[in-house]
């Protein structure tokens, strides 16, 4: 009976260890679908992060700037939605010829996403996204950060 009971612990090892192993050797994604699901994580995440920045600063008058207090506050709910969208990406098995420009633009997206944890007042900048955005063009993603 206990050796009954082993064996199935060990199969039930080995299937999942298979299954795991299948998994990774599963074909990447074609460019299409790969666009696709991140164009999909981007619009989750920046409807997210809309939503907020209007929770958060929809009130402001015109000319109006926020304080430093509350810029903390939104870099506080935004710096996480971000490294989440980074992380859904990276999860995702982008096609060979996208290797490098994918870990570029996702590199330079934690990069944006540090200095704004360093001084939230980063997202009041310009474009602190610039190189984000030109390297998603470069993948062919558009409004992507």
């Amino acid at each position: 009976m206990r050796r009954s009971k082993l064996l199935a612990v060990v199969a039930l090892a080995l299937a999942l260890a298979l299954t795991n192993a299948s998994a990774a050797l599963a074909d990447p994604l074609s460019k299409r679908e790969w666009r696709k699901e991140v164009r999909s994580i981007c619009s989750a995440g920046n409807a997210e992060v809309n939503s907020i920045a209007s929770e958060m600063f929809g009130d402001l008058g015109e000319g109006e700037e926020p304080t430093s207090e509350e810029f903390a506050d939104f870099a506080d709910e935004v710096v996480p939605i971000i490294e989440d969208m980074v992380e859904q990406v990276n999860d995702l098995e982008e096609p060979k010829s996208y290797k490098p420009g994918v870990k570029k633009w996702l590199k330079s997206i934690e990069d944006v996403a540090q200095r704004i944890e360093d001084d939230p007042t980063v997202v009041n900048q310009v474009d602190p996204f610039k190189k984000p955005n030109r390297l998603a063009k470069k993948l062919g993603l558009r409004g992507c950060v």
